[in-house]
């Protein structure tokens, strides 16, 4: 599949993808896909992850500190990933 390239500054990244420039390889590192050959979190997507990493600074801190994430569904999410870890 052939695509453009696009060049943007760092207000357009964190647009973009909600997080900033030095957070985009943890929020696709942590993405859960069938073709990569680790687990991800959980029902963690693409709308949740920003929100942990702003939040956090990481999935992987948001995991760790599971009783404190504010939403009930990522909360139970966050936990049941953390307990798998």
């Amino acid at each position: 599949m052939l695509r453009a390239t696009i060049i943007v500054d760092e207000k357009k990244v964190e647009e973009l993808l909600g997080v900033p420039p030095e957070k985009v390889v943890g929020l696709h590192g942590t993405a859960r896909g069938h073709h990569r050959q680790y687990p991800g979190a959980k029902g963690i997507g693409e709308k949740a992850q920003p929100e942990l990493i702003r939040k956090y600074g990481s999935v992987e801190t948001a995991l760790d500190h599971a009783a404190e994430v504010s939403t009930s569904r990522y909360r139970k999410l966050c936990s049941s990933s953390a307990n798998k870890c």
